[in-house]
């Protein structure tokens, strides 16, 4: 053997004359890579994956849409018929038209006069839910408009100790008192009051860290109550 040709080991790892001199680079960079992939979380990883593939079939033209379901049509419901939303199950005892109602919270200008409807809730969910909640998802063209935050603007009374917007805990049926003021010539005993129900869907992500939430799946129920005048 030639004096000072290596040898072992160190024969294996010197380079062959006429090699690639960035090899070795190009190796390390691939181990560095290997090794910062196997520390991160796969829930990010299929994220970024996810979203490297969106990107990439947007600059093709993005996925075929699919042909959208059609969404189911509203069950209509009326006075003592339960119905579900999938965060709530509601039931309406009664609508009426009154000059005060004492347990509703609405005190009345005058040339005004009250809608009250009387109903029991059920909260669906694991965890309890707000007055505010619950309004968000009830609309209709009989219930005024809160100009600041949208949804319905209405008194809500807990029927059996008198809080005003109280916290329902789950499964535990609450007889809540719903009012608002309305013109006094507005409205007439038999008159039929229309609300939207929409329903909502719990939804859980663990991106980022678990969380869950509630997400609208469209109008859900029609509900339909006839007004009765209780100072006639």
């Amino acid at each position: 053997m030639a004096e000072g040709a290596p040898t072992g080991r160190a024969a294996s790892a010197a380079p062959a004359q006429g090699g690639d001199p960035s090899a070795p680079a190009r190796r390390s960079a691939r181990v560095l890579a290997r090794a910062a992939a196997s520390k991160l979380p796969t829930r990010y990883l299929t994220a970024i994956l996810t979203g490297l593939f969106l990107a990439a079939t947007a600059a093709f033209g993005g996925l075929n849409d699919a042909p959208p379901e059609a969404a189911p049509e509203p069950v209509v419901i009326a006075t003592d018929e339960a119905h579900s939303t999938g965060r709530y199950t509601i039931t309406f005892r009664g609508a009426y038209l009154a000059d005060f109602w004492e347990d509703s919270g609405v005190y009345p200008e005058e040339g005004q006069r009250s809608i009250v409807l009387l109903a029991e809730v059920v909260c669906d969910g694991p965890t309890s839910m707000t007055t505010s909640d619950f309004i968000a998802s009830l609309s209709g063209d009989a219930l005024p408009v809160d100009e600041y935050f949208g949804g319905a603007d209405t008194t809500i009374v807990r029927a059996d100790d008198h809080l005003v917007s109280p916290t329902m805990p789950p499964h535990v049926t609450v007889p809540l008192v719903f009012g608002w003021e309305v013109p006094a010539d507005a409205y007439t005993a038999g008159d039929t009051i229309e609300l939207t129900l929409r329903g909502e869907r719990r939804e859980e992500t663990s991106f980022l860290g678990h969380a869950t939430f509630w997400n609208e799946t469209g109008e859900d129920a029609t509900v339909r109550l006839v007004l009765e005048d209780v100072d006639a």
